[in-house]
């Protein structure tokens, strides 16, 4: 699901317009931080992290230290 697909079915399903959907849905995108060594508060960007679930075949070839093919 893309964000354009998220603000299209909320906008539907609540009866407001999509650009003031984007508005909040993009508002989430950064967050406020502390900067600890200098005591100021900083604006942490959005990021994206990638992320890696293995198959329950491989999960159990590494447990059981066999190759899967």
């Amino acid at each position: 699901m893309t964000k354009a697909d998220i603000v299209t079915r909320i906008s539907e399903k609540l009866g407001i317009e999509k650009g003031d959907v984007q508005a909040t849905v993009e508002s989430r995108a950064e967050k406020t931080g502390r900067n600890i060594s200098k005591n100021t508060t900083i604006k942490i960007p959005a990021h994206n992290i990638p992320a890696f679930k293995p198959a329950k075949v491989f999960v159990e070839g590494v447990k059981t230290n066999v190759q899967v093919k």
